[in-house]
């Protein structure tokens, strides 16, 4: 389901607001507010493609930034290429 625009502010990271103090800050915002919502938009639009509800993986050192404002649970693996190196040497 859709994220409202009313419950976005209570879904935003601690000690970030949609409002910025400064320029660079409500730009920063607005970014992360659109690729959230990119996200949001694409996770939908492959589900209903495939009609399937798909396991989605968010990786990377923002991620835990994205995930409140993500409206699908998705699995949070911030080592991902380190446990997939640590999988490659312990396969041998």
């Amino acid at each position: 389901s859709d994220i409202s625009v009313t419950e976005v502010p209570a879904r935003l990271p601690q000690g970030i607001s949609i409002l910025g103090q400064t320029t660079d800050e409500s730009v920063g915002h607005g970014v992360m507010l659109a690729l959230a919502a990119g996200l949001n938009r694409a996770i939908r639009l492959v589900e209903g493609e495939l009609k399937a509800d798909l396991k989605v993986f968010l990786t990377g050192g923002d991620a835990e930034l994205f995930l409140p404002l993500l409206e699908k649970d998705v699995d949070h693996r911030k080592n991902l290429i380190l446990e997939g190196l640590a999988f490659m040497i312990s396969a041998g």
